[in-house]
């Protein structure tokens, strides 16, 4: 482990005998590749939590000894912010009589080779428990960052969140990326493109269209193309300038509640197609988690091609 996260963890005061520190790995994923790389630093920070020979590391460290060591995982990653802390866990601890408890939470990243963790967070106190007359309640502290998000209502309108019938795949071309839109739309856009890989004369590319598309793309044609002709996909208005079919990174914004939206994705400006959202792969999991824990129906279809 490096320096500056050991230095981080030895400014935790702890009890004489550190061996017996008792310290709870709050982390929670179903991906296996992030849990098991999580688990392996968060079990790093333990191990050094509860070294007898780096106790204080030289220092004189005042204040009352940690009686319980939570361990938690989250931050901002490069591409996309969430968390794998087990809330459920860390509440359950909170509940839980310890005379003093601190939270060390590790921060991390997305790269190439997954997640991996770029600092340890700060080691906040928690669950301080203030001794006070029993006509004042206990106040239990809880740092920021694991503050539970406040559990949104599950009876979810089409007015206030859109559609909640989703599917979702790789991006065809970038499987690095996940693609998410209501299932309407998805599959409106996928017919459109088998249209166009599929049509071989522009009658029956006509033929194969979402009703009403046809009618909609002859407005904007300067022509209106021979049934008999070869079909060419370059005459459509708005293809070869990447605008059609409809890009749905770009209707992200549309698809998801805003709090999931900051969470899972990170915005960007195209060059030339403005604004859109990129979810990285390696947390289509806990994205999807998170969407049908708020009432959202989430299906995977890479047979349909949209993006």
């Amino acid at each position: 482990m490096h320096d500056t996260y050991r230095k981080q963890l030895l400014e935790i005061p702890r009890d004489l005998d550190c061996a017996k520190l008792p310290v709870i790995i709050a982390i929670k994923c179903q991906d296996r590749m992030i849990r098991g790389r999580l688990m392996r630093f968060a079990k790093e920070a333990v191990k050094i939590l509860q070294d007898p020979s780096c106790r204080s590391s030289g220092k004189n460290i005042s204040g009352t000894p940690a009686g319980l060591v939570l361990v938690t995982a989250g931050g901002f990653a490069l591409a996309a912010g969430c968390s794998f802390t087990d809330n459920r866990l860390v509440e359950k601890c909170q509940q839980q009589k310890h005379p003093n408890a601190y939270v060390v939470e590790l921060l991390y990243r997305f790269s190439s080779g997954g997640v991996e963790i770029f600092r340890v967070g700060a080691a906040d106190s928690v669950l301080t428990m203030v001794r006070q007359n029993e006509a004042t309640p206990t106040i239990t502290k809880t740092p920021k960052a694991i503050r539970s998000r406040k559990r949104e209502p599950q009876n979810h309108t089409q007015s206030d969140t859109g559609n909640l019938d989703l599917v979702y795949r790789r991006i065809p071309h970038k499987s690095e990326s996940v693609i998410i839109a209501p299932r309407t739309r998805a599959l409106y856009v996928n017919q459109i493109w088998q249209a166009i890989n599929k049509a071989k004369t522009w009658r029956q590319f006509a033929s194969m269209l979402p009703g009403g598309e046809w009618l909609s793309l002859l407005d904007q044609m300067e022509g209106k193309p021979l049934g008999r002709e070869r079909f060419n996909a370059e005459a459509l208005p708005g293809y070869s300038d990447g605008d059609y079919p409809p890009w749905l990174q770009s209707e992200l914004a549309q698809c998801l509640p805003p709090i999931v939206r900051e969470e899972f994705s990170l915005k960007e400006d195209s060059v030339l197609n403005g604004t859109y959202w990129e979810i990285p792969a390696d947390i289509e999991a806990p994205l999807i988690d998170r969407l049908r824990s708020l009432g959202y129906s989430v299906e995977q279809r890479e047979d349909w091609f949209f993006y």
